[in-house]
């Protein structure tokens, strides 16, 4: 009877009997015991039954049909698909519900969203208790036996453990974490697993860290064998659960914060493709508001061909999400804007431009080269079309190209970047140019990287003439390989640029 009415597609959940529907059904799941929680999972038929009788015939979901012997555990592995080895530290015993999944639609998925929740708070309720628990009893033995935190000892934990037991065991049972050994233990974590040294630096961590002290014997648990091991997830839980659910409440904080400005303001869109670092194409779209901006999609377009059609139909979904009265420009670089006519034949109000910052990089790329002749691109919004340029100017080129001959020579050796910066460190405060003195490389700036590079090598003009003339540096040229010297200087501007004085070289 019960499976007959209970798992009747459609139907709905007021047209069941009250005789079919498990105990504590219409009972609010945070007003019902653990055990309560967990036995009004089952079927009503199963529910009535004793439980000799569950060994031969298990009991069944009330939510799924899925039957399976039921014990506490089974329940929460049943009701919530993410426990397992990463995240409670044992083995599943029974598949997850699948009412679990978010393809699921029923009248019953509020009911059992409801109890699922109710059933994870619970669970962590009780076992925070049990540690608890254990760790007053560890601490009432240790007092038992005469030490205490700062005076480990170890106790025996059977009901006569006393002072005679203690000194007959040598294991410590509690010792208080010095800041010392914390920060031995937060080292080999970096160094075995190759993390920037900057972290410490950076104020998301350094929370982090702070969360997790306050958080004391809670973050704490007791695996197999009595190991203490922390309860923090492992990677599979933070990749699958925990990150998309911080990334979707930093998004929505994000949001709360930014449509009261683009109602009142309105927004721009800003979008541009890139290559991940497992060579992947990404496309970009990025909401900006009044200085603040938040990543709307991130698209990964493997396989995928980017016609305009294609750039369109991802801009018009972030467009009518956002609304379009509340976006009032587009901005990309100059291989989409044939998206432009597509855009603006659906939202006429909007703006469509090239960004400048690509404008001004194709700019500068054109005016680094030596071609005879050189495109600009049209401004529509200033009214300026397409033209051809004649060019055939080596200057800029050379110029930029001794430049990070210059500078690669400086970086390409451990010696002569460490005297370099040594050199650095040395010049009085007054000599000490704007924006630092380490070298900028070719290319490591996107947007005028030439420019940037060049500006920052004129800027430290003077450490590279004491780097030339430095004993150490002439010494440690002299050791080097005819190869290397000839790099250094024969085939260097900086013999030229710096009057090198370098005998040993053979470019006086």
């Amino acid at each position: 009877m019960y499976e007959n009415c209970f798992f009747l597609p459609g139907l709905h959940e007021r047209e069941m009997a009250e005789e079919t529907l498990p105990r504590y059904w219409s009972t609010p799941a945070d007003n019902l015991s653990y055990e309560d929680l967990l036995f009004s999972t089952m079927c009503r038929e199963d529910q009535e039954r004793t439980k000799k009788s569950w060994l031969s015939a298990h009991p069944k979901c009330a939510f799924c049909g899925k039957a399976y012997r039921w014990s506490p555990f089974a329940v929460e592995c049943h009701m919530d698909p993410t426990l397992g080895k990463d995240t409670c530290g044992k083995a599943r015993v029974v598949t997850g519900c699948k009412m679990a999944s978010i393809l699921t639609t029923s009248d019953l998925k509020p009911r059992f969203n409801e109890v699922q929740a109710a059933i994870r708070e619970k669970a962590r309720e009780q076992k925070q208790q049990q540690r608890v628990a254990v760790v007053v009893g560890q601490k009432r033995r240790l007092a038992e036996a005469g030490g205490n935190d700062n005076n480990p000892i170890d106790c025996d934990a059977r009901a006569d453990g006393g002072a005679s037991s203690a000194r007959h065991h040598a294991a410590p049972v509690f010792k208080r974490t010095t800041n010392e050994e914390m920060e031995q233990a937060w080292s080999e974590a970096f160094i075995a697993n190759g993390l920037p040294m900057k972290i410490f630096d950076d104020p998301h961590f350094r929370k982090a860290v702070m969360k997790t002290a306050s958080c004391g014997e809670q973050s704490i648990t007791l695996g197999k064998g009595g190991k203490r091991d922390t309860t923090m997830p492992h990677r599979t839980t933070y990749s699958k659960r925990i990150l998309p659910a911080t990334d979707a409440r930093l998004d929505a904080e994000n949001m709360a914060r930014m449509r009261p400005k683009y109602k009142k303001v309105g927004a721009t869109l800003m979008s541009d493709g890139w290559v991940s670092t497992s060579g992947r194409p990404i496309i970009n779209i990025i909401l900006g508001v009044d200085g603040l901006l938040t990543l709307r999609v991130a698209v990964d377009t493997s396989g995928k061909d980017k016609t305009m059609q294609y750039i369109f139909e991802l801009l018009e979904k972030v467009i009518e999400d956002i609304g379009p009265e509340n976006i009032f420009s587009v901005v990309m670089d100059g291989a989409c804007k044939g998206a432009f006519p597509l855009i603006r034949g659906k939202y006429p109000h909007i703006q469509c431009f090239v960004c400048p910052s690509h404008g001004l990089d194709g700019f500068l790329k054109n005016a680094c080269s030596d071609k005879e002749d050189i495109r600009m691109q049209a401004n529509e919004m200033g009214g300026a079309p397409a033209c051809e340029v004649e060019w055939d100017e080596i200057f800029f080129k050379e110029a930029f190209g001794e430049a990070w001959v210059v500078i690669k020579t400086a970086i390409s050796y451990q010696k002569s970047l460490a005297l370099f910066r040594q050199i650095a460190l040395s010049l009085r405060e007054g000599q000490q140019p704007k924006g630092g003195t380490e070298p900028k490389k070719f290319g490591e700036t996107r947007y005028g990287s030439r420019v940037s590079m060049a500006r920052r090598m004129l800027a430290t003009r003077a450490i590279y003439e004491k780097l030339m003339v430095d004993d150490e540096f002439k010494a440690w040229l002299a050791k080097q390989k005819l190869e290397t010297r000839d790099k250094v200087c024969s085939f260097s501007p900086l013999c030229s640029l710096f009057q090198c004085s370098n005998l040993s070289c053979g470019c006086s």
